[in-house]
């Protein structure tokens, strides 16, 4: 069983959801459209102020429009400049909106570079972005900006970090007054955990993930949501189910014209092919995914495509007599450049298995210095990859998480508990005022009557005085 393709393809379809989320690619009416909104505002604008803002916003839609059509160069060019007068904005104002503006820039940009897997800029952007949005209190940006930080530790196979933020991400979003992010972390935890190999608790987030999805009727969660829960039932051998899941996943994409997902879910079936013995069909549908991904892919694309023509190759002269000469040669081919690309981005998961792969056909081969060396490094990266210390950190991460849900929980129950007490505590004043009041009433009223009555008395008495004084 290929288990690295399933591993990598679920880091690819997190990338697809930290970084596209719901967006379809941008149309060329679009960015023309923005760029003569752009000259418009250009004119317009003069000094730094706030009625730069929509100069801001446009420069800010045009780097992601550029990014989603893959013209990187563009996009961080026009980004740079809404970062620009983003700082002038601030610096000029102390403003809560120019604080908006510069956290969307630093995002924006980093996002171009996490797309370009330049790991290092990203990270630093998004932490610059995390500082603005602590300071800002908008619980769904902020949970969102851990979510892009957990996703660069993650590409960078930095698990226990990740799966920190992923953590800090979902307490953030479920305090959040909006929660319709909340199946992206869903996602983000499922990923950390399947890549930790701790298979049930991934499960347990993607089926969370698909409910969030069918929840809010939304097709990209759904799609992901299938396309996870796929790789975990083939990297159990359930291929027929898993084979359900993924033509499910397809159909979604192709539905959405999400060329990324499509080609992605094609690679998908073409595994499973694989992994059943139909070398052909993997084939087929292996080089039509190549196709897409030579066309508008990035480097993890290209990357994880080769290395699966690789893998179907080698098992086809592991498993045939037929051409094996041939196919070992072209496994050879594949796996090496899937394993330059991983080399130069620092990506150890994908290191770890081209040479495990890469020992197993210098074992067929007979080159069996070249198996052992190839095989030490495979256990070299795995090992730097997942130990003990990942481990407990994750474990500490989840502890922390429930600990402080529970503890919000308590405050919370204390909260309310004092609130009524409260509430308590001022009906029985209010009661005791009232009684006070009445009881003060009733004795003027009292004292009223009482001398009423006694004025009366007196006054029937000098009136029978009278009347004997008169008889």
């Amino acid at each position: 069983m290929n288990q690295f393709f399933f591993k990598s393809v679920i880091c690819r379809i997190f990338f697809l959801l930290l970084i596209l989320p719901l967006t379809e690619t941008a149309q060329t009416s679009t960015i023309d459209s923005l760029r003569t909104l752009l000259k418009k505002t250009t004119i317009i604008g003069g000094e730094i102020g706030f009625k730069d803002t929509l100069r801001i916003k446009t420069l800010l839609a045009l780097t992601n429009a550029y990014r989603e059509n893959r013209d990187f160069s563009t996009g961080m060019k026009y980004g740079r400049i809404a970062q620009n007068l983003s700082e002038k904005l601030i610096t000029n104002t102390t403003s809560f909106k120019a604080k908006v503006f510069l956290a969307n820039s630093f995002k924006s940009v980093g996002d171009i570079y996490m797309a370009t897997e330049d790991y290092a800029n990203a990270l630093n952007l998004y932490k610059k972005e995390l500082k603005l949005r602590e300071e800002i209190g908008n619980k769904t940006d902020l949970a969102l900006c851990y979510n892009s930080i957990g996703g660069v530790y993650n590409f960078q196979d930095d698990l226990a970090p990740s799966l920190e933020c992923f953590f800090k991400a979902l307490k953030t979003m479920e305090e959040a007054s909006d929660k319709k992010e909340l199946s992206m972390i869903y996602n983000s935890l499922g990923v950390a955990y399947f890549r930790q190999q701790n298979i049930s608790k991934a499960l347990e987030y993607y089926i969370k993930e698909v409910r969030e999805g069918e929840r809010l009727k939304d097709e990209h969660a759904i799609a992901t949501g299938h396309m996870n829960i796929g790789a975990i039932y083939a990297g159990q051998g359930n291929l027929d189910s898993a084979l359900k899941e993924f033509i499910q996943f397809q159909k979604i994409s192709e539905g959405r014209n999400d060329q990324s997902g499509i080609a992605l879910a094609l690679m998908d079936i073409g595994d499973i092919y694989a992994s059943k013995g139909n070398y052909t069909k993997a084939l087929e549908f292996n080089s039509k995914a190549m196709k897409m991904y030579e066309d508008v892919g990035n480097k993890s694309d290209l990357a994880l495509v080769y290395y699966n023509q690789g893998y179907i190759y080698l098992s086809m002269a592991i498993n045939g007599p037929t051409k094996k000469k041939n196919n070992l040669g072209a496994a050879n081919f594949y796996l090496k450049k899937a394993l330059v690309i991983y080399e130069k981005s620092g990506q150890i998961e994908g290191m770890q298995y081209c040479y495990e792969a890469l020992s197993t056909l210098d074992s067929c081969t007979g080159n069996t210095k070249g198996e052992l060396e190839n095989y030490k490094k495979h256990i070299k990266y795995g090992d730097s990859l997942i130990n003990q210390e990942n481990t407990a950190q994750s474990v500490r991460a989840e502890m922390n998480y429930e600990f402080e849900k529970k503890q919000t929980s308590a405050n919370l129950q204390q909260t309310k508990k004092e609130t009524l007490a409260t509430q308590e505590n001022d009906k029985q004043k209010a009661l005791r005022n009232l009684f006070i009041i009445a009881f003060v009433f009733m004795f003027i009223l009292a004292i009223f009557i009482f001398k009423n009555y006694r004025q009366k008395k007196i006054a029937n008495k000098i009136i029978s005085q009278q009347k004997i004084e008169v008889e």
